[in-house]
């Protein structure tokens, strides 16, 4: 501290400050460069607020707990899921979550906590700051569990949940329960855009700013029959597009070169013409071989009608 002290003293005197000020600057100087016994620069936690310590894990627990056996609608209103989806993602996900207890530590938030955390976040859009008190835990601690569950969901699930078919048979399968559920022959998919609503980044000025009047980034889906995710796109300026999105999409290059698995042309229902597969979307969409859209919405026909409503 000797050594430091003169140089700063010296310092100090050059700026014609007073003799507390200058003892008070000096102290603070020294307190920021103090290094510990390791050469690294310390820095002193902040204190954990009293009522977060009080955080009782397993009185959420216990209230998911009794959704589940007395109310399962509320339950699913809650996280979004039944009981047995809810069970096979934290089984899976587990091992990637779970976090060893450190004596003398803080307690360890335990891997179903912080999967409830992050589907009440995903299903509400809650900010950090409304669950921070809701459960408590700190902001910080918050963002950290989101994003390291969201990781681990993508990283386990994602290659079987959100796989796109590039077979012909998994195609037909797709177009087969378009076809009963939906009563549409010969489609493959729903396609379309979805504004995620976004804080701009500083100094991005309306590189996100959409028609809507917010600033956002862009998933651009196709969706299957039972509302499966067959392909997804996300990250793209919420100041483009649908359809400009779309045209610079891997799957539309693949559906050009005809490399991805789709079937031949097939005769619809009572028809005799073969018609190609297609994917459906709204008026975004520019028609294309393989892309259908609605009649516009002037002086439709009967037929033009029933078409749209399908």
């Amino acid at each position: 501290i000797t050594l430091k002290w003169h140089p700063l003293r010296q310092t100090c005197r050059s700026m014609n400050l007073s003799r507390r000020k200058r003892a008070a600057a000096c102290l603070l100087v020294i307190n920021l460069l103090e290094e510990d016994e390791f050469g690294e620069r310390w820095w002193k936690r902040g204190r954990t607020r009293e009522w977060i310590k009080r955080r009782d894990e397993r009185r959420m627990l216990k209230l998911v707990e009794e959704l589940r056996a007395e109310d399962t609608a509320a339950y699913k209103e809650m996280l979004r899921m039944n009981c047995e989806t809810f069970e096979e993602i934290l089984t899976a996900i587990g091992p990637e979550i779970t976090k060893h207890q450190v004596v003398g530590g803080h307690r360890v938030i335990s891997p179903a906590a912080r999967l409830i955390l992050t589907l009440r976040f995903l299903a509400t859009g809650e900010t950090f700051r409304s669950l921070h008190f809701q459960f408590r835990m700190g902001k910080s601690t918050i963002s950290y569990i989101v994003r390291e569950v969201c990781r681990a969901i993508y990283s386990v699930l994602g290659a079987r949940y959100m796989s796109t078919p590039t077979s012909c048979p998994e195609w037909l399968q797709i177009a087969e329960d378009f076809e009963r559920m939906w009563q549409f022959p010969n489609s493959i998919g729903a396609i379309d855009g979805k504004h995620v609503v976004i804080c701009p980044p500083s100094g991005s000025g309306s590189f996100y700013y959409n028609y809507k009047g917010t600033h956002s980034v862009v998933l651009m889906a196709v969706a299957g029959p039972n509302y499966e995710c067959l392909y997804a796109d996300v990250g793209t300026n919420g100041r483009v597009s649908d359809g400009g999105i779309w045209n610079k999409t891997l799957l539309l290059k693949k559906l050009e070169e005809c490399s991805i698995g789709v079937p031949e042309d097939k005769p619809l229902p009572f028809g005799k013409e073969p018609v190609p597969h297609v994917l459906v979307g709204d008026d975004a969409f520019a028609l294309r071989p393989f892309v259908m859209k609605p009649y516009p919405q002037r002086n439709l026909s009967l037929e033009e009608r029933v078409y749209n409503y399908r």
